[in-house]
This record gives C-alpha cells, sequence and structure tokens, in this order.
C-alpha cells in the first residue's frame, strides 16, 4: 500500500467545521449503514473503524499508515472466511457512496478531503485484492494435495483397507467381533464405568483434526468443524448430521441414526433389550476434540442425550459448556474411577489406616502410661515418695532426658527443688531456690502455662551460666496446679535440640496433672493431721469426759472419761455406748441418735453415770450429732457435777435454818 504525505492547504477554521460536522452526523451515519448491512458481520464495527479513519485523512491529510484498524479487520473477517471478495467490493463501494454524499465537492476543502478518501478506498481495495489472490493459490495447492492423497489412496491401498489422510494411518476394523470383544474384556476385568470412561479417553485423543489444522487441510472456522464431521462420517463411523453449530460459543447439537457402536450394540444383541447407559462414548469423545481443536478451547464438555442402545430412535450428541449444558437441563457424566485411581484410593485409605492406628496407639501407650504413674503416686500419700515414683516413671517415658521437680514455699514465696533425675550434682548449687517469675521454672510458675525454651540468650545470666555448663539445649516446663492454684513446675530437659510437638506438650501437662493431684493430697492429709494432733491435744487435756460413738460403738475416749468409769482405753473403745449410761438414759440417747428425738435436742441431760466399780455418780451430758466418715455420730461430753448436787443440797438446807432462827426470835 502506498503512503501519501498531502500537507492539507485549506483554512483550519473549515477542517473544524468539516469535523464538527461529521461528529454530529455520526449516529446517523453508523445507523444508516447497519440497516443497509445488516446481515454483515460487525457491521457496526466496520463503520466506526472506517469513520476514524476518515477522521485521520482530514486531520493530518494521511491517505493510510501502518496497521490500519479498518484494513486490518476486513483482512480478519476475509481470512475467516466471513467476507468473500464480491461482498467486500459491495461493501467499499456502500462506504465511498455514502460519504459521497456526505461531501460537497464544490467546496475546496471538501473536495481535496474526497480526493483522499477516494485514494484511500483504492488502496484498500488493492490490499483485499492481493490478500484474496494469496488465499486462492493457498486453496489450490491444498486442493492439489488432496487430490494426490486421494489417488494414492484408490490405487494403491484401498484394497488393503489402508487410509493415510494428511499423516493420519487408519484401517478397517470387525466392530461386531474385535471392537465388541474389546469393550466386554475391559467392563470384565475393568468394570463397565472404567470401560466407558477409556473408550471415551480414546476417542477424544484422535489426532486426525490436530493433524488436518496444523497441515492447513482443516480451518478453526464453522466450515473446518463441518468438513471434520464430513470425514468421521465417510471414514465409515456413521451419518453424522449437525442441526445446530454455534462455533464462536463452542456450541454443536449432532444426530446420528447409525453410530458404528449403536450398530454394534443392536447388531449383536439376540433380544430387544436396551442398555441403561448410552453406548457411544467413543464418538462423543471424538466430536468433543474436533471442536476443542478447532475452538482451541478446553472448557467444553459432551454429552450424548439419546441413544439408538438405549431405545431412542438416533443418537444425539450436545457439545457446549457447563453452563450451556445446565441450562438445557442437560445432566453431567460423572465418571467412576479408573483401576489406577481406585488403587491409589484404596493405597491412601490404607495409608491413613496406618496413620490412624498408629495415633491410637500412641494415644492408648500414652493413656496407659498415665495412668500407671496414677496408680503408682496414688498409692502413698507421703510427698516425697510421690515425686520419686513420679521421676521414676516419667524417666520411662522421656527417654534420656532430664527431670526436675520444684515446689511452691508458702512461706517465702520460692520454687525450691524436691526431686530431680539425670542432672550434675553441681546444676542445683546455684538453682535449688528459684523466685517466681525467675528463669524458666519461676515464669512457668507465674504464667501457669507450658513454657517450651531452646535459645540461651533469654534467660538471666545466673541461670544462662549454669544451662549453659550443663550443655542443656531444650526445656520443656510445665506448672503443677489444682484449681487455679501453683504448687510447683515440671521440668523437661535435653542435651539436644528437640521441638516439642503439641502431643508430648499435652502428654507432660495430663502427667503433671496426676502429679499434682497426688501433692495435693498429701498436702490435705498433712493438715488433717496436724488438725486432729492439735484437736485430740486440746480434747485430752480437758476435765470433761469425751467420747466419739458410731454405729453404737466408742470409736475414742479420752482420758477424764477413762478415769470417770474407772476404765482402762482398751476396756472401752470399741465397746458398746450403751453399757456407760444407766438403764433409763439409754431410750434418751437412741432417740437422740436415731434422729426421732421430734423436738431440739435438749442441751443437757442429767443422769446417773455407772461406774466400774458400780457406783452411780450424778453426771451431766451435752450430746452433738455430727457426720464421722460420712455417716451419722455423737459427740459425748460429760461433767461430773458431784460436787455441785451437794452444795445444792446444802443450799437447800441452809435457808431453812436461817429462816427458823428469825422465827424463834
Amino acid at each position: 500500500m502506498k503512503t501519501a504525505t498531502h500537507v492539507n492547504n485549506g483554512s483550519d477554521v473549515c477542517l473544524k467545521g468539516f469535523l464538527h460536522r461529521l461528529e454530529s452526523n455520526r449516529d446517523v451515519l453508523i445507523s444508516r449503514f447497519s440497516e443497509e448491512n445488516g446481515k454483515l458481520p460487525d457491521a457496526i464495527k466496520i463503520i466506526e473503524k472506517y469513520i476514524a479513519a476518515f477522521e485521520r485523512i482530514v486531520r493530518t491529510g494521511l491517505t493510510s499508515q501502518k496497521s490500519d484498524p479498518f484494513i486490518k479487520m476486513l483482512m480478519a473477517l476475509i481470512n475467516q472466511n466471513r467476507l468473500d471478495l464480491t461482498r467486500t467490493g459491495r461493501l467499499v463501494s456502500s462506504l465511498r457512496n455514502m460519504m459521497l454524499e456526505f461531501l460537497d465537492p464544490n467546496l475546496p476543502n471538501e473536495k481535496q478531503v474526497l480526493q483522499k478518501l477516494n485514494h484511500y478506498l483504492d488502496d484498500v481495495l488493492e490490499e483485499i485484492t492481493i490478500t484474496f489472490d494469496q488465499i486462492v493459490k493457498k486453496q489450490a495447492l491444498q486442493i492439489e494435495t488432496m487430490q494426490k492423497d486421494r489417488f494414492y489412496f484408490k490405487t494403491s491401498k484401498q484394497k488393503r483397507g489402508w487410509l493415510d489422510f494428511a499423516g493420519i494411518r487408519m484401517c478397517m476394523t470387525d466392530f461386531s467381533g474385535n471392537w465388541l470383544n474389546l469393550w466386554i474384556s475391559m467392563v470384565l476385568f475393568a468394570g463397565e464405568d472404567t470401560a466407558r470412561r477409556v473408550f471415551f479417553e480414546a476417542g477424544i485423543a484422535e489426532l486426525f483434526s490436530k493433524t488436518c489444522l496444523e497441515n492447513g487441510i482443516l480451518e478453526s472456522s464453522e466450515r473446518g468443524f463441518i468438513e471434520a464431521i464430513d470425514a468421521y462420517s465417510e471414514a465409515g463411523f456413521g451419518d453424522f448430521y449437525i442441526r445446530e453449530l454455534i462455533f464462536e460459543n463452542g456450541f454443536a447439537r449432532i444426530t446420528c441414526p447409525d453410530t458404528f457402536e449403536a450398530w454394534t450394540f443392536a447388531k449383536t444383541s439376540k433380544t430387544n433389550k436396551t442398555n441403561e447407559y448410552p453406548f457411544c462414548y467413543h464418538s462423543l469423545g471424538v466430536i468433543l476434540s474436533f471442536m476443542r481443536t478447532l475452538t482451541g478451547r478446553l472448557d467444553l464438555v459432551a454429552e450424548e442425550v439419546k441413544c439408538i442402545a438405549k431405545g431412542d430412535s438416533e443418537c444425539e450428541f450436545i457439545i457446549g459448556t457447563k453452563n450451556e449444558l445446565k441450562k438445557r437441563n442437560i445432566p453431567l457424566t460423572v465418571w467412576g474411577q479408573t483401576l489406577k485411581e481406585k488403587a491409589k484410593f484404596l493405597e491412601n485409605m490404607l495409608n491413613e489406616k496406618e496413620i490412624a492406628e498408629k495415633a491410637l496407639l500412641n494415644k492408648y501407650d500414652e493413656l496407659t502410661v498415665v495412668n500407671k504413674i496414677g496408680r503408682d503416686i496414688s498409692q502413698s500419700l507421703n510427698i516425697d515418695t510421690i515425686l520419686n515414683r513420679s521421676v521414676m516413671n516419667l524417666s520411662r517415658i522421656v527417654g534420656n532426658k532430664d527431670i526436675c521437680i520444684y515446689l511452691i514455699d508458702r512461706k517465702n514465696n520460692e520454687l525450691v527443688l524436691k526431686a530431680q533425675k539425670g542432672f550434675s550434682k553441681d546444676f542445683f548449687k546455684n538453682l535449688f531456690r528459684l523466685k517466681i517469675g525467675e528463669g524458666i521454672s519461676g515464669n512457668t510458675a507465674h504464667k501457669m502455662v507450658p513454657v517450651e525454651w531452646n535459645d540461651q540468650t533469654n534467660l538471666p545470666i545466673k541461670i544462662n551460666y549454669d544451662v549453659k555448663n550443663e550443655k542443656i539445649k531444650s526445656i520443656l516446663s510445665v506448672p503443677l496446679k489444682t484449681k487455679n492454684k501453683i504448687i510447683g513446675v515440671l521440668n523437661i530437659a535435653a542435651k539436644f535440640q528437640h521441638c516439642y510437638t503439641a502431643d508430648e506438650i499435652n502428654l507432660i501437662s495430663l502427667i503433671g496433672s496426676q502429679i499434682s493431684v497426688a501433692i495435693e493430697n498429701a498436702y490435705l492429709l498433712e493438715e488433717i493431721r496436724d488438725s486432729e494432733k492439735k484437736y485430740r491435744t486440746l480434747v485430752e487435756n480437758i476435765n470433761d469426759g469425751y467420747f466419739l460413738c458410731q454405729d453404737d460403738h466408742v470409736l475414742y475416749a479420752n482420758s477424764a472419761f477413762l478415769y470417770m468409769h474407772g476404765y482402762s482405753k482398751s476396756e472401752v473403745l470399741g465397746k458398746d455406748f450403751r453399757k456407760f449410761l444407766p438403764k433409763e438414759n439409754v431410750a434418751q440417747v437412741e432417740k437422740i441418735l436415731s434422729g426421732t428425738w421430734g423436738k431440739e435436742i435438749p442441751e443437757h441431760i442429767e443422769f446417773q453415770r455407772k461406774h466400774k466399780n458400780n457406783e452411780n455418780l450424778p453426771t451431766e451430758l451435752k450430746i452433738n450429732l455430727i457426720k464421722f466418715n460420712g455417716k451419722p455420730a455423737l459427740i459425748c461430753i460429760l461433767r461430773d457435777i458431784s460436787k455441785r448436787k451437794e452444795m445444792e443440797k446444802k443450799s437447800y438446807r441452809t435457808p431453812k435454818i436461817v429462816f427458823n432462827r428469825t422465827i424463834d426470835r
């Protein structure tokens, strides 16, 4: 194409007026062209690019430029077989006439623009003619090649059933014998799901359309797809008819009254039995491959919606996107697993089963260890025994790691080392006592959460020195606590780098909980014993008799009680309490003990206690009902009131004497 560099000599004012008139009439020009060329593909785009070229000519005076958008668009439509030579000529003529009506040749500036426009359209026609000449030559060469191939096929290979087309070798096969037996064997050895999928994938794997497209025998267009379907029909696979085709969307509806698969099924079926599923999976795959190859779209799918093998009058194939098939209410095939996929699935299941079994065994071992530790340490209520047994059992779990346990000294609010295994003797010289918040152990006690450490840089200088000398590389510190109250710290230390897993931390924490409960129970026992000791000391030092009875038997009696009754301890403990009460008071006490007294229990009961020497002595009894070891019990306090009774007698007699003396006077 020639390039002109003519400069417009017209007035700028006139040119601006002309461009304004062109812009004002743009919509009118587009509308008119669209009406006249309604069937023309991309008519609106063509007129828009033409007007843009026209404006460029008016502004610059240049009749053409490299990669002209208007010419480039026409060339694309021609190469896609959407415009032929005759139609293109009419198109250019229509555009020329439309602008002749718009321009006024009597005006100098517009006359000059008209000359440039004619020159431009002449160049366009020249480019189009050259392009069509090249296309004709290419097609002639293809026809010559195809004629040679046909001649070669007819003369040398036809008798052998050999078809060599575009580098693809095909040959005749016995569908009712070889092909059908291949299908039956596949179903027998791999299952029907796998057989259907294998034949479908074999169809998709065809090379005919790919090779023809590469060699220019088939083109990427509607025409190319039609020719591919025709070639498949001519090869003897069935009479396929395209009922709907929207090539740019990758959609097609194709029918066939005699696919080779359905023909084989009908030929070999001894009864009128129909198949549950479609049967033409190979043809379905081939047709889908044709559309994918020629459109370049891999998002397309295909379904056989009707099949002679299912009892339909013809086979019908639908190709399109998943969304398009869903809009048409066509369900998509869900392929079963292949043998390889099934084997992989089973292998994965076995691996998951082994992993799950190992995890269960590990959990079982962990729970067994935890239960054993719990049993061992719960057998004793001595703190030293509990700690030593805990350390020994833990060493079997953690292996070649060191263990130590600190407990809280409540008075000084410090951690004190109580048990350890694996550490050197010198390690705890400076670390025997730690403040809360000091170092790893103190930090664990302060935060009351597990702390993992594997870096020496964030420790206090004193602790860092000892840890470094001990060559410790990692530590796990777990709090020992009960009811949100810290009682100590359990440490596991390794002389090698070790990152503790969540399962390991949970296990050590669980063991720490067992140890905490055992320690807490031991503390409670000590407190109970201290309280009991204090209480016994108090009871033993009072002057009143004191005894505890449950289930009718005396469980405890103090020294004053023994003295008041003249018995030794062995003669009292375990004996029936009624032995030490007068018969007339036994019923009273029994009612109190059984809870059937009714009214409030009297604060005091006076009775005559029986001494061992059968002497009856005035006594005051105070009874308290309590729970002892979860059962009702009586605490009885006896006070000797012999002296008080004597005093009462004397005081009773004395006033009478005074009164008599007064009367005598």
